[in-house]
């Protein structure tokens, strides 16, 4: 079967409904959650281009300060730590410091397979 055009739009329709929240996690995180969250916050509202929705996190001077190891992509999470389901996630290098903002953007395209 074949996706149709108003599916692939379905699909987006119902991933901006459901996810909610980026966390940051200073150690390992896995499909079964993050190890040490330190930091979680809202996503932006959903900003389409085609098949891909982009949703962002704005982290200012005083937001998330500390060695980043992990982000998770959060679903049905509220602002509670330990909350929601992990959609997705990546295991990054990164300092924050107290000196710099951070805008942590994902983008997830949905496309017919073949």
């Amino acid at each position: 079967m074949r996706i149709t055009e108003a599916g692939i739009q379905r699909v987006l329709d119902l991933l901006d409904a459901d996810l909610t929240h980026i966390a940051l996690d200073a150690g390992e995180t896995t499909e079964q959650g993050l190890a040490d969250e330190y930091y979680r916050g809202q996503l932006t509202p959903p900003f389409r281009d085609g098949h891909t929705t982009v949703r962002e996190v704005y982290l200012d001077e005083t937001q998330g300060v500390g060695t980043i190891r992990g982000i998770a992509v959060l679903s049905q999470a509220t602002d509670d730590p330990g909350t929601g389901v992990v959609f997705a996630f990546d295991q990054v290098d990164i300092e924050k410091t107290d000196r710099n903002s951070l805008t942590i953007s994902v983008e997830i395209t949905v496309e017919e397979g073949a």
